[in-house]
């Protein structure tokens, strides 16, 4: 009687899981489906009301640790998924990443043309691709270990033009490269009127800093010969040859 009665309720029970089983499907199917718009940086928006832009949280990024990947894979389709969403502003992938794709887009929504630079901060190689209707990709190189002669931009740091029309939305992949070293991607876009701006502040600081290590190395010097004191000529070559090794 009692195994008749397990069988009664078990037929009870069998319609409610026959109904309940497509419902708790439903999100799992919802979210399989969004699960490639949901896992991409969202589009870095270019407005009047601002000049610069760090880019760190809009970028998608991409390791490739045997050097293997090219721009026509990275960009294709089936390697959409691939990117991860960067979480840092400066995003690191430490010692054992040579080489990181970093895709992103432009949302221009400024009223007027203007120049854009990016500038990276991060003692990397990078090739800057930029889709282009009648040539396919075009590729541009810069970075500290290329000889500074090839810098579309002639700066410390390196930079290159971003060409975004009002109204347009476009998409850049950047291969960044490092022989051996940290890698990490410390990239900002700024209009070239901010570009120059920020330039121009960064000169001053650096004279005012360059300027002091001149005046020690020139101070200690004048001691030196004063007092004949060797121990004055070690400092003075001590900070000439710290002011050359930040100064490269």
């Amino acid at each position: 009687r009692r195994r008749h009665d397990l069988r009664g309720i078990a037929r009870r029970r069998q319609p409610t899981l026959k109904y309940m089983r497509p419902i708790h499907l439903v999100p799992a199917l919802l979210y399989a489906l969004l699960a490639g718009p949901l896992f991409a940086a969202p589009p870095l928006v270019l407005t009047d009301a601002q000049d610069e832009y760090p880019m760190g949280l809009h970028l998608d990024l991409l390791p490739d640790p045997q050097s293997q990947y090219t721009i026509e894979e990275v960009s294709a389709p089936t390697f959409a998924n691939r990117f991860v969403p960067s979480q840092q502003h400066i995003p690191v992938y430490g010692f054992e990443t040579p080489v990181l794709w970093v895709r992103f887009t432009l949302k221009n929504e400024t009223a007027q043309t203007r120049n854009w630079i990016a500038t990276d901060q991060s003692d990397v190689d990078l090739e800057v691709y930029v889709s282009d209707a009648a040539q396919g990709w075009i590729a541009t190189q810069t970075g500290p270990s290329l000889p500074f002669s090839i810098r579309e931009i002639k700066h410390r740091y390196p930079s290159f033009h971003l060409a975004v029309e009002p109204g347009q939305t476009r998409t850049f992949y950047i291969r960044l490269s490092i022989a051996s070293g940290l890698m990490s991607a410390f990239l900002t876009l700024r209009s070239e009127p901010a570009f120059v701006a920020y330039d121009h502040d960064e000169q001053i600081l650096l004279g005012i800093y360059y300027g002091i290590i001149a005046v020690m190395v020139l101070y200690n010097l004048f001691v030196f010969f004063s007092l004949r004191d060797r121990a004055y000529l070690s400092y003075v070559a001590m900070t000439l040859f710290m002011g050359f090794w930040f100064a490269g």
